[in-house]
């Protein structure tokens, strides 16, 4: 969704791992490659801008966050479970509120 924030996503194929497609697009999308799994949540349904989605949330612990976009994005910010202040997509923020809080 151009011109929110948003975590990293992409979508899974069919009998794809969730996790497999999530460590996937942490690379592809920020060049992030050496991660451990901190949390995870089963399938989360989110509702917004007339779509549904079944969202599969992981949250990542890195050593080094030297981060390098690729083109599918134009920024980034390491943000904390807080995101008031920032457009983003729907769900987001209760998701992460779901894997911190």
């Amino acid at each position: 969704m151009r011109g929110l924030w948003g975590g990293i996503s992409g979508k899974i194929e069919d009998g794809e791992d969730p996790l497999y497609r999530a460590v996937t697009e942490v690379y592809e999308e920020a060049g992030i490659g050496d991660m451990i799994l901190l949390k995870s949540a089963g399938g989360v349904p989110i509702e917004g801008e007339g779509k549904k989605w079944l969202v599969h949330p992981f949250l990542f612990g890195v050593d080094d966050d030297t981060v390098r976009l690729n083109w599918e994005n134009d920024e980034y910010k390491w943000v904390g479970p807080d995101l008031s202040g920032l457009a983003t997509v729907p769900g987001l923020q209760g998701l992460l509120l779901g894997l911190v809080g």
